[in-house]
């Protein structure tokens, strides 16, 4: 047992020993590694920091949506005696596509109408004996009372036998038919869906440095396959104040439709917005970038030297990336060769 021990103890010493030796070598190399760098000049290429009108087209897919679409649904109880509409209708708005068995709220309002028209006899021959003295005050003010509530009681019965009429909430096409005639509904069961067209909105999404550059109102061109020829002109009517999961931007794009080239909801579209800069950037080849757009930095070179600089990066222009802070016009950062240098390497520049 105790031979097993020492041979077991033998074995960790040796590995000990094998992971320092390896450890040792490791930083050995990398001095080397930036001793030769350092000392061997590294051939690179550059380019200058500019100023650069970055104005550009953006040119995004979405896909059309309706301006309104909703169920219409019914605001009274009973049997549907009328349907005055078929899928595919276009209806205007207010007008009545069904209607429900209003028999009962009829006899309700003709009940309300004599019941009101009996206590207004009543009110104006007691307002006439209060006046006179020849009543209480408290007699005449019941009966007030009760005149009033019963005009109330007509307002709420002409309501309940309008509610009998289900209508459309704005003018637009019937896409679904929830009911048949002499189905029977409750209050708040569907009838029919409609969807208005006369003005659409589009979809889309746009990254964060697009977002913060469209404004409200700006204006946009809308293509589409199934009319090559035709451009709708569009207007940004929405910029989220939040990204969604991607750190991209939901945005709206209000267009109005064409009678003559009618676009159907769901239609995938091309939109392009012309994004006038209103400022001539400092911007870097986005090759010199070296790190994270967060954590940037650049190689600059400066006689014969690479010396690794912190910088800010603003807007991202896709090949080339605006520089807000930690470099000068004209200075030449290095664009290729990186990977073989350090801060402070001696380097050349490609002939």
């Amino acid at each position: 047992m105790k031979k097993i021990i020492i041979i077991i103890v033998g074995i960790a010493l040796l590995g000990l020993m094998a992971f320092k030796l390896y450890e040792n070598k490791t930083v050995i190399n990398e001095k080397n590694k930036i001793n030769i760098t350092k000392s061997f000049k590294v051939t690179v290429s550059t380019q200058k920091v500019m100023r650069k009108n970055m104005d550009k087209t953006l040119t995004l897919v979405g896909s059309v949506i309706s301006n309104q679409e909703t169920q219409i649904l019914s605001q009274a109880a009973g049997e549907i005696t009328a349907l005055n509409f078929k899928l595919g209708d276009f209806k205007t708005k207010g007008s009545v596509i069904a209607q429900v068995d209003n028999r009962l709220k009829k006899l309700a309002l003709e009940t309300a109408q004599l019941n009101y028209a009996k206590l207004k006899d009543d009110y104006l021959k007691y307002k006439k004996l209060y006046e006179g003295n020849a009543t209480s005050e408290a007699q005449y003010r019941e009966i007030k009372f009760a005149y009033e509530n019963a005009g109330i009681q007509v307002e709420q019965a002409k309501q309940q036998l309008e509610y009998c009429k289900v209508k459309a909430p704005f003018s637009g096409y019937i896409t679904s038919k929830s009911i048949e005639l002499g189905s029977y509904v409750n209050v708040a069961n569907p009838v029919a869906s409609i969807v208005d067209i006369s003005k659409l909105k589009i979809a889309l999404n746009v990254s964060e440095s697009d977002a913060y550059a469209l404004k409200l109102g700006k204006t946009a061109e809308v293509t589409t396959a199934q009319y090559p020829d035709v451009t709708y002109k569009g207007t940004i009517t929405y910029i989220s104040p939040k990204s969604d999961k991607t750190h991209d931007y939901p945005i709206e794009i209000s267009i109005e439709n064409i009678k003559k080239f009618p676009l159907k909801a769901g239609t995938f579209v091309n939109v392009n917005i012309e994004l006038k800069n209103p400022t001539v950037p400092l911007v870097i080849p986005r090759e010199a970038l070296v790190g994270s757009l967060s954590e940037a930095s650049v190689y600059v070179y400066e006689n014969g030297v690479a010396n690794q600089r912190k910088v800010t990066i603003g807007r991202d222009y896709n090949n080339y990336l605006e520089v807000l802070d930690g470099l000068k016009e004209n200075e030449l950062v290095i664009t290729n060769g990186q990977i073989n240098i350090t801060d402070k390497s001696k380097v050349e520049l490609v002939k």
